[in-house]
């Protein structure tokens, strides 16, 4: 008999560590969880990403693109600023464009003038303005002169 008391015992001591150990994991994992609100409040994010129409480009050439809201929580964006840098990130051409839900369209002319290299097309929206530099779209493009008659050669018109 003695020894049955001690078996309830023990496990009714098992139950109640037992209960104990899950209450405190879910108080932990509820301050973890507001936790984890408060820094997606503080740092929302937004994925931009620019569809463009090929990656080499001529001087005088447009740069014809379609804009998507991938991801992020931010979807009442109203302008699109699209920026063709160099190497240095010295703006050459910078433009506006409206933003319908979560996309865009438009194009930017390469200036003429523009020598050969590799430049950089920038992307953000008005409701990243204040995000971190890390969320802006970019993406590498190169300028030749001779690209269009470059492709021109590839695809056999001459």
């Amino acid at each position: 008999m003695q020894q049955k008391h001690q078996n309830i015992r023990r496990y009714l001591l098992f139950l109640w560590c037992a209960l104990l150990s899950f209450t405190a994991r879910g108080q932990a994992a509820a301050g973890l969880a507001q936790k984890l609100q408060a820094f997606i409040r503080a740092h929302p994010q937004t994925t931009l990403y620019l569809h463009l129409d090929k990656n080499n480009y001529s001087p005088g050439e447009n740069i014809w693109f379609k804009a998507y809201v991938l991801s992020g929580r931010v979807i009442d964006n109203r302008v699109l600023y699209v920026r063709l840098a160099d190497r240095d990130q010295h703006t050459i051409r910078q433009l506006q464009f409206p933003m319908y839900d979560i996309r865009s369209n438009g194009n930017l002319l390469v200036p003429d003038s523009l020598e050969d290299g590799q430049y950089f097309l920038y992307a953000y929206t008005d409701r990243m303005l204040n995000f971190d530099r890390k969320d802006v779209f970019v993406q590498a493009i190169q300028i030749r002169s001779n690209a269009r008659h470059q492709l021109e050669i590839e695809a056999g018109v001459t």
